[in-house]
């Protein structure tokens, strides 16, 4: 019922999230507009992930790079 949430139920989205293993611990790297989707991530031995990023009704798609592993070293 929260109008805020509506664009996200016509359009869709996705994000990506970092679970550690060894304590459950969950951490959203990503936060999607409506219509956009993070997908595929692949992670470097370096500690940095890269992505795409596909929006509804646009070309091209765009790879993203994130350091969010290293991040989570500290």
């Amino acid at each position: 019922s929260d109008p805020a949430f509506a664009p996200y139920l016509a359009e869709g989205a996705s994000n990506l999230y970092l679970v550690n293993l060894a304590t459950g611990v969950r951490t959203r790297v990503t936060r999607m507009e409506p219509g956009q989707y993070a997908l595929s991530p692949h992670f470097r031995a370096a500690g940095w992930m890269y992505f795409v990023v596909r929006t509804n009704g646009m070309r091209p798609e765009h790879v993203v790079a994130s350091d969010a592993l290293l991040a989570l070293r500290r």
